[in-house]
């Protein structure tokens, strides 16, 4: 069993086996539910994921159109997971997780396989973290060249700074992770 929490710890989750899915979106709503430029998910069916405590939730129509429900901690806001919401009003099949809540072991595991919403990257993609294309520091010691958003070079510690990525495109191998599932 894989195990993971918010942020206070007064809602657990576990979830049993291998995700189905792990992916990254950067549509609107994923950016503002969890306040960052994208969001890193893992998908599983209902019945492999568990979860103590009682997290509030929170419908909405998604950039898709179809309707979601979200849920978080209600002490600490910690955004937890969403799931669909069939036109019957039941709870989809599959759980979107947000792989922050997990522990760190975890979460180090699984590589991203798909990627969605790319069009709607922050920034013009000029400072998409693409895991294996972009410089990436484990500390504060910089080697490689930095430049503003704008391609200006620019010295660390000069303020707002990026690398700048060997390539911002990604080749794609198959379809949106919605598309290869029923």
């Amino acid at each position: 069993m894989t195990t993971g929490s918010c942020f206070c710890g007064n809602i657990q989750v576990e979830f049993s086996g291998e995700p189905m899915i792990v992916a990254i979106c950067h549509c609107h709503d994923c950016r503002k539910i969890t306040g960052t430029l994208y969001s890193y998910n893992f998908v599983f069916k209902s019945d492999s994921f568990k979860i103590s405590g009682r997290p509030k939730e929170l419908p909405k129509t998604c950039d898709s159109g179809g309707r979601i429900m979200n849920h978080f901690c209600g002490d600490c806001g910690t955004p937890l997971y969403g799931h669909k919401v069939n036109a019957d009003g039941s709870a989809g099949e599959l759980k979107i997780v947000r792989a922050g809540i997990f522990d760190d072991e975890t979460v180090n595991k699984y590589k991203p396989g798909h990627e969605v919403y790319t069009g709607r990257r922050t920034l013009n993609g000029s400072t998409y973290l693409l895991f294996s294309s972009t410089a990436s520091w484990s500390g504060l010691k910089v080697t490689s060249q930095l430049y503003w958003a704008s391609g200006r070079k620019v010295e660390p510690g000069s303020g707002y700074w990026v690398s700048k990525p060997m390539s911002l495109e990604a080749h794609v191998t198959q379809g949106p992770w919605w598309t290869d599932r029923g």
